[in-house]
């Protein structure tokens, strides 16, 4: 072949971006058509300078390809320069071998091949694949909670639930191994639960439809004034019976406890145990030898006896216990019930229809019943007749009131069950005449219509209660509860209901600063202090007041009773005396006031009540014991608030790693933090660091890292940000100091192995 043809390829071959390979394919080609089609092509080709090619290397005829020889033929996966097999190029230069990247001219470089059972650069293990969650993950890094003693066998957990750690294939880890607080014996999160805290306690998921932990209710949502608040406790009134489904309200007096009812006893009658608002009362009665006691009933709202609190309530989980002992985690506190600026006390009032022909009541327009005109108890201003009551007195009758003489204690007379009855009445009257009469004074029969009511006690300067309805304004109170149903016209001329009883109890603690009761009325009215009788002003008469007032004696307390009398506006005499009433301190005790209005010139009423208010129970969660409550999220005790990885001193979670903000020993912070490689700038792997990722300098092949040499600038030889292979020789691209680059790093070809042009020697 002609010198100049042959610098014409060899020119062509050097050119930049050429092809080696085409430029000895065109070598040998021309050389073969020399012998076949004679020197025409060869005439045609221009003549080059030698000193044209600026190298000081020496053009010499290539070698045949090769293995071994650190170029990349076609046939080639790799070729490091070698025959040797595992070093990453296979000896017969055909496969790249598992957990190496190998680059043309250039030994081959070990990297991570996660998953081929070989342990290799940064990994920690390799279990033989590439799943993650089996102790060893899918970049062979040891698991949370796993050991991986061998290789290309499966991994061993160390995870023991209950430790407080949540390990990998655990859910949670609240501390404990017991099932049904939100996290399972196997650690994994139970339904109706959310467990946002390693190691601490489950929280109930409220508004999902189900109930559990701490929920009395949960109707699917989080919205109040339904039945089931927020906080998916239950709320006054509602019943919700299925989780998910909308609660509905009670009907409180139908006979059927459900729901928030304490108790339903079909009636809306006060003081038999059960309130018109079906929440308990304490109940006081007689027992089987005649002993008048009261017990405190869980629920009624006032701590007694052996109750250790009573917040008023007989739900569990917020303090006191339904029945009444107080829950861990909580502080109680038994102070004497705030009762704001009104005190209501329930009343009931029975009212009776005279017997005389004119006040006749028309059976049509009337609530009572027509039995009740032909009532014994009227008492009427007409003088002693058939019709007339026994009770019935034209004028003071002081056996029926305390006797004028100082020191003369009232009668003993007793409660027979919880009313006054008629065996336990003194005897001026005959057993005859009191069977017929005063039995009906207090209990219901078809000769009085009950009327159930309330007493407002308005809040006095000196902290007392008082309901007053005397002088100007007389107390006529079934005139408005029983609008148009009057006895007939009183003397004055002004029709008003004059006939009825009333009763009013409340069930109180000692303190030590004592109980006072103050009264006035007429006609009788009678004081009962715990079943016995203290103060007694039966009979027809005009406004006489009274008092009452308990002293601690130290053994129990001294029950002194002093009784102002006033006679038809005129002081009267005052007599003093002391009732042995046995009280004892922290128990249940109950004063009732009796009164009946029978005369028809004038109704007083007055009841004044200070220290008759029973303690009441309030409890919170107290932050700081290492007890989490309801509604605390968690509780590290005495590390409160003492920073990363501590509760707060609210007994809210503090920083710490899950939390989504970086803080503390943190690399980063998602919230999940469970990434195995970096793929945005919020990824993160378990414990808070940086997952692998581009510029960690560890080739991570099975993520499609070529390179990564911790730099990554893309600078020449070197790698890219994204972890590809930068500008080099042999990428058939002229960079750098290059002065060609025919896509391979061979000498011989017009392109050394440096990307260095050679010389023609001819």
């Amino acid at each position: 072949m002609a010198a100049a043809a042959l610098l014409a390829v060899f020119v062509a071959a050097c050119s930049p971006g050429s092809s080696a390979d085409n430029a000895v394919s065109v070598i040998e080609g021309n050389a073969t058509g020399a012998g076949s089609a004679g020197t025409a092509g060869a005439e045609q080709a221009p003549t080059v300078d030698d000193e044209q090619l600026g190298d000081d290397s020496l053009y010499t005829a290539p070698p045949p390809p090769q293995c071994a020889d650190f170029n990349l033929d076609p046939d080639e996966a790799c070729d490091d320069g070698n025959r040797d097999d595992g070093d990453g190029c296979s000896g017969n230069c055909l496969v790249v071998e598992p957990g190496y990247s190998c680059e043309p001219g250039k030994a081959c470089v070990q990297v991570e091949l996660c998953g081929d059972s070989k342990l290799e650069l940064a990994e920690t293990c390799d279990d033989g694949n590439e799943l993650g969650g089996d102790g060893c993950s899918a970049n062979c890094r040891v698991e949370n909670g796993f050991a991986c003693p061998s290789l290309g066998k499966p991994c061993v957990s160390t995870a023991v639930c209950g430790d407080g750690f949540v390990a990998l294939g655990e859910e949670c880890d609240d501390n404990n191994a017991a099932p049904g607080d939100g996290c399972s014996d196997q650690c994994q999160i139970e339904s109706g639960w959310l467990c946002p805290i390693p190691g601490a306690k489950c929280q109930p998921e409220c508004g999902d439809g189900l109930i559990v932990g701490s929920e009395t209710c949960d109707d699917g949502n989080v919205v109040g004034g339904d039945g089931c608040s927020p906080t998916c406790r239950l709320e006054p009134g509602f019943a919700c019976d299925a989780s998910g489904a909308a609660c509905r309200p009670t009907d409180c007096q139908d006979g059927v406890q459900e729901g928030s009812e304490q108790c339903d006893d079909g009636n809306d009658v006060p003081y038999d145990g059960c309130t018109a608002a079906c929440t308990n009362e304490p109940r006081c009665a007689a027992d089987a030898s005649g002993e008048y006691t009261c017990k405190a009933v869980c629920g009624d709202g006032m701590k007694f006896l052996d109750e250790e609190c009573d917040d008023g309530n007989t739900l569990p989980d917020d303090g006191c216990s339904p029945t009444c002992q107080r829950e861990d985690g909580y502080e109680s506190v038994n102070n004497v019930a705030d009762l704001g600026g009104v005190l209501e006390l329930p009343i009931i009032y029975r009212d009776f229809t005279p017997a005389h022909p004119q006040f006749e009541i028309d059976p049509k327009t009337s609530p009572r019943l027509p039995g009740m005109v032909q009532n014994q108890l009227a008492c009427r201003n007409v003088g002693a007749g058939a019709l007339a009551h026994v009770e019935c007195k034209p004028a003071f009758n002081p056996n029926f009131s305390f006797s004028p003489t100082a020191g003369v204690a009232p009668r003993a007379w007793t409660l027979d069950g919880s009313k006054p009855a008629a065996d336990s009445q003194p005897p001026q009257l005959s057993a005859a005449q009191i069977a017929t009469a005063f039995d009906q004074w207090f209990t219901d029969s078809n000769q009085s219509t009950r009327v159930i009511s309330t007493l407002p006690l308005a809040l006095l300067d000196d902290g007392s209660f008082q309901f007053s309805a005397t002088g100007a304004n007389q107390f006529f109170p079934l005139d408005d509860l029983l609008p148009g149903v009057t006895d007939g016209a009183a003397l004055d001329g002004t029709p008003h209901n004059f006939h009825f009883t009333s009763e009013v109890r409340q069930w109180f603690e000692t303190s030590q600063d004592g109980e006072l009761l103050n009264f006035t009325g007429d006609d009788d009215v009678w004081v009962f202090v715990n079943g016995q009788l203290t103060v007694d002003l039966g009979g027809i008469h005009s406004e006489i007041t009274g008092s009452i007032a308990l002293t601690p004696d130290g053994q129990g307390s001294t029950l002194t009773v002093q009784d102002v009398a006033v006679q038809n506006g005129l002081p009267g005499p005052t007599t003093t005396s002391t009732v042995d009433v046995p009280i004892s301190p922290n128990s249940v005790n109950e004063i009732v006031v009796f009164q009946a209005e029978r005369h028809v010139t004038e109704s007083n009423y007055t009841l004044t009540l200070r220290g008759f208010n029973a303690p009441v129970t309030t409890c919170q969660s107290v932050c700081g014991n290492s007890v989490v409550t309801p509604d605390e999220t968690c509780d590290d005790g005495p590390l409160n608030g003492t920073g990363y990885d501590h509760c707060s001193a609210t007994c809210t979670p503090g920083p710490r790693c899950g939390d989504g903000v970086v803080n503390g020993p943190e690399q980063c912070d998602n919230g999940f933090n469970q990434d195995a490689y970096e793929t945005e700038p919020t990824s993160c792997a378990p414990g808070c660091v940086r997952a692998s990722h581009c510029g960690d300098g560890v080739v991570d092949a099975m993520f499609r890292e070529q390179c990564d040499d911790g730099v990554n600038d893309g600078s020449y030889g070197g790698c890219t940000a994204e972890c590809l292979f930068g500008p080099r020789c042999g990428d058939g691209q002229v960079n750098g100091n290059e002065t060609c680059d025919d896509g391979n790093r061979r000498n011989g070809d017009g392109c050394n192995i440096n990307c260095q042009r050679e010389r023609n020697p001819i």
